[in-house]
């Protein structure tokens, strides 16, 4: 059981344990750095304000609330969330296992988090209403630490319009450095400012009921944008070939 920390600053959640991430095969992600010509990753400190009023983004989670929350550091899954852009077929709250699988290319991606080792890398699993794998792209991060990051793509990558999205602190040698990350989360009452989760799901995995109820109300720090409004418009399962949907 994790127990909940509620505060103005940020604290830690002592241990985790979100499984989904470890039966992904990561071996065909694409894995991201920032001498890779047209990649940026650009950081800022955590606490600085967020910037506003980006009218390409169709998720955005990440308002701190009261303050930031985190589970401790540590190697494989490192947390999982729903999520539902504005281009979700079936609204708010989150569709059900059965609707329609779609897509969206995005350009940028931001999150609340970082790596303890330099040179450390993170990868960034998406999934279906299902929990079927969709997509995975990993990013190597130079400075240990945690920062608001901003990571620019040399081409779009597709993820589903709804659905759950994890981060996975690589623990395979083959793939580079073991790194061990955090990924955080929104104080209590600090709900999306574009599109929308269900608070219902826990983080999409742990049922903590009772004993940490306010736990159902907290949810991990991400945006999601594509390259401008109108010129990346939802995409079919079948006419976005990053996708790749495993039943």
């Amino acid at each position: 059981m994790n127990a909940l920390v509620s505060a103005t600053a940020i604290v830690a959640i002592a241990g985790s344990s979100f499984g989904l991430g470890e039966s992904v095969d990561r071996s065909g992600a694409t894995i991201l750095s920032a001498d890779m010509p047209g990649v940026t990753i650009t950081k800022r400190e955590m606490l600085d304000p967020i910037p506003t009023g980006v009218p390409q983004t169709i998720y955005d989670s990440l308002d701190a609330g009261a303050g930031y929350l985190s589970f401790s550091p540590t190697s494989g899954s490192i947390g999982i969330e729903d999520y539902g852009t504005t281009l979700s077929p079936s609204g708010p709250p989150n569709g059900t296992p059965t609707d329609a699988f779609d897509g969206v290319l995005i350009t940028e991606y931001q999150f609340v988090g970082g790596v303890q080792q330099s040179g450390g890398i993170l990868f960034f699993d998406f999934y279906f209403n299902d929990f079927s794998f969709a997509n995975s792209f990993g990013v190597q991060l130079d400075t240990p630490g945690n920062f608001l990051y901003t990571i620019n793509f040399p081409a779009p990558v597709g993820v589903p319009t709804e659905g759950f999205h994890g981060i996975f602190a690589n623990d395979n040698p083959n793939f580079g450095p073991i790194t061990t990350g955090q990924w955080f989360l929104s104080d209590v009452g600090a709900n999306p400012t574009v599109g929308h989760n269900d608070l219902s799901i826990d983080n999409g995995f742990n049922d903590y009921g009772a004993a940490a109820p306010d736990i159902r109300d907290i949810g991990h720090n991400f945006a999601l944008i594509i390259p401008t409004p109108g010129a990346a418009a939802m995409l079919g399962l079948a006419g976005l070939g990053a996708l790749r949907r495993r039943r």
